[in-house]
């Protein structure tokens, strides 16, 4: 297996979505995820702006160098996942990372999709 050194000498920016991060086991991703990387843009989508603006504290502790940014948004409704996603979309070509642990039911069953248009590159 390669060694973190060599993933974090390699990597450029990395860019994660959080979804719900404000919470649970996206709150301690999060911070996991900022603890070890070293360039690094982090997007938190959220309803609870208290909760996200103590856990951007927090993360500024840990690594001072990552950008963290909270977008205020209830996801149950596509429409505002669809606008969270524009916001990031317009200052992001890309995400490296999605953690979204937020529940969500296919009747069909699986198979693979693009939940958002957005997180797609351009072409």
């Amino acid at each position: 297996m390669v060694s973190l050194q060599v993933v974090r000498n390699h990597n450029m920016e990395l860019i994660g979505v959080f979804v719900g991060g404000t919470a649970g086991i996206r709150e301690t991703t999060v911070k996991e995820f900022v603890r070890y990387m070293l360039q690094l843009t982090v997007y938190l989508i959220g309803r609870n702006k208290e909760q996200a603006l103590k856990i951007i504290g927090e993360l500024q502790n840990i690594n001072g160098d990552a950008k963290v940014n909270f977008i205020k948004s209830d996801i149950s409704l596509l429409r505002n996942m669809d606008k969270a996603c524009e916001k990031i979309q317009a200052k992001k070509e890309k995400i490296n990372l999605l953690f979204m642990t937020t529940g969500f039911m296919r009747l069909k069953g699986r198979d693979d999709i693009v939940l958002c248009s957005c997180l797609t590159t351009k072409d």
